[in-house]
Order: C-alpha cells, then sequence, then structure tokens
C-alpha cells in the first residue's frame, strides 16, 4: 500500500529478519532459522531472543554438572570470562554459583503477551490456541500441493484467496493494532512474537518469495499477510473479552547484583563448553604426525564432507595403497534433473547455486500390479474417498501385515511406483565440453588432486536408505539439493572420463593417466556400504572390492558400539517402517576442517567432523579457499545451527515428536492433528532417553593456510566478518610452519 504506516513497514521487517527459510520435504535443505540475524553478533541476537522467552543455550544445571565432570575446565571458563570483560570477581561468583549446592535462581517474569495470550478462556478453547489453529487452517488449504484434489487455488495470493472465502471485511493491520490498543513502539516484538508462532509457514513463505521458480511449491504469500491473519482473529477475540492492557509489558532479562544477566551467563558457560571441546582437537591436529602421501597408490576415493564419510575414509586408509579425498558432495556439477514423464524435479546442487544446466532422465515403467497409485488419487475425490473407505477398509490391515513380514514382496505388489533413473552420462546434460572442462578442473584442483593419480578413482556420492520416513531428505546430500549424490557422482565421473574433457584438461596442466578410469560408487550412510559396478576388463577392481568389504564391516562394528541404544545389525534400520531413528546423521559434529589430508590421516575424529581437503600451495591467489569458505564453509555453518538451534530450542526451533507426525500438503509435517509445519530436527534425533545425540557447539572453521591469505579473504566478504566477528562461528588459523 502506498500510505501504508512506516512504523508498521519497519516492524514488519524486523520481524520477518527472525524468520529463516524451509525447504519442503522434497528437498530439505538444513539452513540456519535466524539467518537474517547474522548482521549482530551472537550474543546480542540470544538477548533478544530471551525477551521472547527462547533461549539459545542449554540449562544453567547442564553447564554446572558438566563443570563438575571435568567436560567444562576452567582455563575454558576464563577464556570465555575474558571475551566478555568480565571481572574477577564476576569469575569467582560464576564458579562458586556451579559448585553450590543450590544455585542461585536467575531466573525472568514472562516476556510480552500477546493479546490471544492474555485471554484465559474462550467458547472455542483457549484463545492463543484457536488463532493459531484457524490460521494454520487456512495456510494448510492454501498450500495444498495436491492432497487434496478438490481445492486448487490457481494463482491466487494467499491474501486473495483468504479474503474470497472469509466471512465478513477484512481490514488492515494499523486498523487491528489501532483497535486493540497496541504501543507503536511495541510493534516489532509484537509481530515478531506473533511469526514465532507460525515460524513454519512464514520461513515457507521466505523461501517460497527466494525461488518462485520452484517445481514443488505454487503460490504467492507474504508475511505481512500472516501478521494481519493472526491480528484479524485476535481482534475478534478482543472484541467479545475485556483485557487490561497495563498488564501487558516487556520484560528485560534478569541482572544480577554482579552485573551479570542470565544471558550473558548462559553465554559464558556455553562457550566454555564450547572451547573444552576444541581443544582437545586443536592439540589433536597440531601434535599429529603428518602423513606421507604413498607413491604406489592403487586406489583413489573422493567423498562427500559431510561427517559421516569421515569413519570410511578412516577405515579405508587402514589400507596403505588407499588415499581418500573430500569435497562438497555435488563433486563440482551442479545441475536439475527433470525426468521424461514430468513427474518430478530435483535440484542437485547446493542451496546457495541455481543451477542452469539441465539432465534428462528416462523413468522406468512403472509397476503394473500396484494398485496403490489409483487408491491414493481416489482419496483425493470428494465424490469417492467416503465410499472407498467402505470397500478398503481391509487394505490397510493386510498392507501393514505384509510390509512387516513380507516387505519385499510389499515393495514388487503393493509399494508404489519406484521410479529408476539410467545412469547419467555427459551426453545427457546440458553441459558441453567447455563447461565440463570448467567443471573437472574446478573441482580438481579444489581437493588438490591435480598430479599423481591413481589407477581406479571412486567418486562416492551419498544417499540415505530408511522406509516410511517423509523426512528422508534431511538424511540425504545437503550439497545436492537433499538428495542423492548419486547422479552428481556419475556426471562427475563421465565428464572426467571423456577423452575430450581430459584432453582440454591437459592443456590446462592436469594430465590425467589413459590408464584412470573414475567409477561412480555410492555410499549409503544408513548401512554403511559402498555400492559401485565393476567396469568389464579392468583388473584389480575385485582385490579393491574385498578391501572395501573390510572397511565396510570395520565402520559398521564402530557405528553399532556408539549408538546410544542396542542394536545388532545396521540393517534392520534400512527396512523397518516402524525405525524413528534410522541413523544419526549429522549429530554431535564439532568443526569443519579445510587443509590436507595428510593433517588429519590416521586421527579418530568420531565422524563429527566436516573434511574438506585443500592445499594451499597450490593456491597463489586464494581463489580456491575463498570459494571454499563461502560455499561449504556457509552451508556447513547453516548445517550447524539447524542442529544447534533443534536442540537447545526444541519447542521453538526443532520437528516435535516423529510418533505424531503427520504429513500436510505434500509440503511439510504437522505435529498431531494440525498446526504449523513442523521445520527443525525431531526430537528422536536429538535425545534418547535423556541421553543427548546432539551436544550443541557453534562450529569451529580450521584452517590449514598463511593467515594473510584468510585475512585478506574475509575482508572481501560481509557474510563472513559477520559470522566470525559475531562468533556464529569461531576460526582457528593453522600455518604450516
Amino acid at each position: 500500500m502506498l500510505n501504508e504506516n512506516p512504523n508498521i513497514a519497519k516492524a514488519i521487517q524486523e520481524a520477518q529478519s527472525w524468520i529463516g527459510q524451509y525447504w519442503p520435504l522434497q528437498a530439505a535443505v538444513a539452513t540456519n532459522p535466524l539467518s537474517g540475524r547474522t548482521h549482530e553478533s551472537f550474543l546480542a541476537t540470544s538477548e533478544k531472543l530471551h525477551t521472547q522467552g527462547v533461549e539459545s543455550t542449554l540449562p544453567l544445571t547442564f553447564y554446572y554438572q558438566a563443570y563438575q565432570t571435568g567436560k567444562i575446565t576452567l582455563a575454558a571458563i576464563q577464556h570465555a570470562a575474558e571475551q566478555l570483560s568480565l571481572s574477577q570477581d564476576q569469575i569467582e561468583w560464576i564458579l562458586a554459583q556451579a559448585t553450590a549446592a543450590q544455585p542461585e535462581a536467575l531466573t525472568s517474569e514472562p516476556p510480552v503477551l500477546l493479546i490471544s495470550e492474555r485471554i484465559p478462556d474462550h467458547k472455542k478453547g483457549q484463545a492463543k490456541s484457536w488463532v493459531l489453529q484457524t490460521c494454520t487452517e487456512w495456510l494448510a488449504h492454501y498450500f495444498d500441493q495436491g492432497e487434496a484434489a478438490w481445492r486448487p487455488n490457481g494463482n491466487k495470493s494467499l491474501r486473495i484467496f483468504w479474503e474470497e472465502h472469509h466471512p465478513g471485511q477484512i481490514k488492515d493491520i494499523e486498523h487491528y493494532v489501532k483497535k486493540m490498543g497496541i504501543d507503536p513502539q511495541h510493534y516489532a516484538r509484537y509481530f515478531t512474537r506473533i511469526l514465532f508462532y507460525l515460524r513454519g509457514y512464514a520461513s515457507l513463505i521466505q523461501w517460497l518469495n527466494h525461488h518462485p521458480q520452484n517445481p514443488w511449491v505454487k503460490g504467492s504469500a507474504d508475511i505481512k499477510t500472516l501478521i494481519l491473519m493472526w491480528l484479524h482473529y485476535e481482534a475478534t477475540l478482543f472484541s467479545h473479552n475485556k483485557i487490561d492492557l497495563k498488564q501487558i509489558e516487556w520484560v528485560e532479562p534478569q541482572i544480577h547484583s554482579t552485573g551479570i544477566s542470565t544471558t550473558t551467563l548462559r553465554y559464558l558457560w556455553q562457550t566454555a563448553y564450547e572451547w573444552t571441546e576444541y581443544q582437545k582437537l586443536l592439540c589433536q591436529l597440531t601434535q599429529h604426525t603428518h602423513a606421507t602421501r604413498n607413491k604406489n597408490t592403487r586406489a583413489q576415493f573422493i567423498f562427500c564432507m559431510d561427517p559421516r564419510s569421515e569413519g570410511f575414509r578412516r577405515h579405508l586408509e587402514q589400507n596403505s595403497s588407499f588415499e581418500t579425498f573430500a569435497a562438497a558432495g555435488f563433486f563440482g556439477f551442479p545441475f536439475n534433473i527433470n525426468h521424461s514423464d514430468h513427474s518430478l524435479c530435483q535440484w542437485q546442487s547446493p542451496g546457495l547455486l541455481k543451477a542452469s544446466q539441465q539432465v534428462t532422465c528416462v523413468m522406468g515403467m512403472k509397476n503394473p500390479l500396484s494398485f496403490e497409485a489409483p487408491i491414493k488419487k481416489n482419496q483425493q475425490n470428494p465424490l469417492s474417498a467416503f465410499g472407498l473407505i467402505e470397500w478398503t477398509n481391509v487394505f490397510p490391515l493386510f498392507k501393514l501385515l505384509l510390509k512387516q513380514y513380507l516387505p519385499g514382496l510389499y515393495k514388487s505388489l503393493l509399494g508404489a511406483p519406484q521410479k529408476k533413473i539410467r545412469t547419467i552420462a555427459l551426453s545427457d546434460s546440458s553441459f558441453n565440453i567447455a563447461q565440463a572442462t570448467q567443471a573437472g578442473e574446478s573441482f580438481l584442483k579444489s581437493i588438490g588432486l591435480t598430479k599423481n593419480f591413481a589407477p581406479f578413482i571412486f567418486i562416492c556420492g551419498h544417499e540415505a536408505k530408511a522406509d516410511n520416513n517423509p523426512l528422508l531428505s534431511g538424511l540425504q546430500c545437503g550439497a545436492c539439493g537433499a538428495n542423492s549424490g548419486q547422479p552428481n557422482a556419475e556426471l562427475a565421473a563421465s565428464a572426467l572420463n571423456h577423452p575430450n574433457v581430459r584432453e582440454e584438461l591437459k592443456q590446462r596442466g592436469i594430465d590425467i593417466p589413459d590408464q584412470t578410469l573414475f567409477i561412480p560408487a555410492f555410499h549409503y550412510t544408513t548401512s554403511d556400504e559402498l555400492v559401485f559396478d565393476i567396469p568389464l576388463g579392468k583388473k584389480g577392481v575385485e582385490q579393491i572390492g574385498v578391501a572395501i568389504k573390510t572397511a565396510e564391516n570395520n565402520l559398521r562394528q564402530e557405528r553399532l558400539q556408539s549408538w546410544p541404544s542396542k542394536h545388532s545389525s545396521v540393517w534392520r534400520k534400512t527396512k523397518d517402517w516402524s525405525e524413528l531413528l534410522p541413523e544419526l546423521g549429522l549429530a554431535n559434529h564439532t568443526a569443519l576442517i579445510i587443509g590436507p589430508r595428510a593433517y588429519t590421516r590416521g586421527l579418530d575424529l568420531e565422524r563429527r567432523v566436516f573434511l574438506h581437503d585443500y592445499t594451499s600451495e597450490e593456491d597463489a591467489s586464494g581463489e580456491i579457499l575463498q570459494n571454499i569458505l563461502l560455499g561449504p564453509g556457509v552451508v556447513a555453518q547453516w548445517i550447524n545451527s539447524y542442529y544447534y538451534f533443534s536442540s537447545v530450542a526444541p519447542a521453538h526451533f526443532g520437528g516435535g515428536k516423529k510418533t505424531l507426525h503427520n504429513l500436510t500438503g505434500n509440503i511439510g509435517v504437522v505435529e498431531g492433528n494440525g498446526g504449523d509445519l513442523k521445520i527443525g530436527l525431531p526430537e528422536e534425533s536429538l535425545r534418547f532417553q535423556n541421553q543427548l545425540l546432539q551436544e550443541p557447539r557453534r562450529l569451529l572453521w580450521i584452517i590449514f593456510a598463511p593467515k594473510a591469505q584468510v585475512k585478506s579473504i574475509i575482508e572481501k566478504h560481509p557474510i563472513l566478518q559477520q559470522l566470525i566477528e559475531g562468533q556464529w562461528i569461531w576460526l582457528q588459523v593453522i600455518e604450516k610452519e
């Protein structure tokens, strides 16, 4: 609106900055839920979150126990205190609290409450719940992407859709805030609190506005309409209830007599908790004897930088003739897959990139015996849905028994059609030779593999396998758009095997021997299998395969020993349709190490570290390192924040309980029979029987490179300055000397 109140417009913009982006289920990429706040420090953001009743750390009792058991050292506390410029008296008080039989309680009054939160009862139930349920029902109807075939929205915006179907006249935001007497100085906080209750759909709208041409979610919506919807229903309640506006106050964090606020105290303990762990890792690295490169390497393996690959690399390298590398799992080849039957589109690239290249895939035959699809189609139809229940009421029980006791037969007979793509070759893509050469060169240089090529080089994409898991894409390759890394491995191998690409690479100083063969392979992270096709006529691959099987078995035993519950096999987790935790994913990760593998080879990093190969001696301009920091580095921070905030504030940033999840609109899940979209990690991925599976720590970047070079890169890019100076991540640079 041209005459929109500037105070309201500014408040909406401020509230919107508290909302990240939620990718729908088809591409559930992990993102920083507070990406809009990185312009200010982590501590400043934490203080503002506290006024909304949201904490950015664990409870103080957790840290006190960690200190008493040695998981937080005195040196780490001193380090954190120095960063906050605390006095010795304040430090002594902090330590006394940690060991006191009854620590002093540092709690604040409840934060500001919405009008709807001040109304205890309503004829339709608790007021806030009624407003929330009403808003999310409209949003679920609007964003439905085919779950209910009789609710098409066409090209209408959310605002028009709502107004056309809503009884009564809808006013503007200014009308409602004036009607309810909300003080203009509180607009931003008030709107922010509204969005915290609608965070799931607000995050979806944020994503949709950044990806309007996406193939999965159609619609046009904005944050302003969300706020308007909430205020409209809140004003309806306000008209029928007497509310004392004097009770509505913003309460700031409690300040102790020593001058320490609740938020600062918790932040200090979180920092000390992190640095105790980081010092152990840094000691490992600095005291480790660097490995020397074997000139008689029989095979090389290139994995995704994902922490789940660390264990596989470590066990493979028990064989001295094997060498491993790692980079972002799209292997330098971002593209989109367009299936020939137009049934599906996949973005095989990181969320930061918008791929222009295309790949066309031919789909396999649909199972002619499967009658799951026609049943699903009739369930979507309002005329046939009720009658369908009458004649298919025994089908769910039959399907349940078959799936439990004869899973193979279930998949072939009743399972949804399985779509198979053929092997992706360079000829299937829109990459020409020049583009493929450029992509291949950048990729090989980024990991320092420009000479000493082995006869066999396995490019290992990764993929998770689990049955009946709507959140499965969250366990896939984030660098491949939350899809399997298989297509990227296929295309990268095809390009690097192409004689014309190799000839072009040779002209650029990368001479790949004729006998070297790139082999696409797939690391199934749930079962730790490395699957590949043995090329015909190539001797020696069978023996390599035997060594790979040994590494697989050793890794499986290692994972089972560290599993929170007792299991005798990882295989069951891939096939059990009732499994809540098919794998641990990236839980408990701590750091991103960017440097030569020689500096980490032989270290047991417990599958908790992102590893990106990099050789500074081959990067005089710093361009390679710059691309790593701005690409994989930022994405790793997204993942870290996704896991971190799901852990410390599960009620606001977590994904609820898997056992209560229901699919909605083919875009996400809700907990129970409605409400807001759940956009974080589910409880089962965070805790097991009160044991933390994800110990929340901000990510530590460890870079093996000249400090001057790293500093120069950071000074050029505000996003890096914000992440580092705002302490959203920690940075440690280790020079070769």
